[in-house]
């Protein structure tokens, strides 16, 4: 097949609207290690962007972390510890400003994330992130930013 002239290169987007947690009890055990004690059942976790004042349980069956979330493994050295990948709510009728509500289920007690959201011309990205009311700010390294800790006991 060849080109011609009129063929025009695809469009480039970038999505980075995400929030990376690391998940850890008072000692630093990590609770998202299914071999820890008192580990998080990854099953009972759900996402809920929050929708005209209303939680909506997130669920897309097309995408790879349909329920809005992914768990990632360690890998050394970025990380030796399990982290996990929240997608963040960035419905437009939210915007600028979106809320996220983490559901850790068991006993464990629900997480809000805010985000700040900013879209242009080949982007859409969380340009500030508040976890619990905190703001999230990652710490560069040579592999990559590594995940917010969040302590729960």
């Amino acid at each position: 097949m060849a080109c011609s002239s009129d063929d025009k290169p695809s469009e480039a987007f970038n999505f980075d609207a995400t929030v990376l947690v690391s998940l850890k009890d008072a000692k630093g055990g990590d609770l998202l290690d299914s071999n820890h004690e008192n580990a998080i059942n990854i099953d009972d976790i759900r996402v809920f962007h929050v929708i005209d004042g209303f939680p909506v349980m997130y669920y897309d069956s097309n995408m790879d972390a349909p329920y809005g979330f992914i768990l990632r493994e360690p890998s050394p050295p970025y990380t030796t510890y399990y982290n996990i990948g929240f997608l963040l709510n960035t419905e437009e009728s939210e915007r600028p400003v979106t809320t996220t509500i983490i559901h850790w289920g068991g006993d464990w007690s629900d997480d809000t994330v805010v985000a700040e959201i900013e879209s242009g011309d080949g982007y859409l990205m969380a340009a500030k992130v508040f976890y619990n009311g905190i703001e999230v700010v990652y710490q560069p390294t040579e592999y990559g930013d590594l995940p917010f800790v969040v302590i729960k006991e």
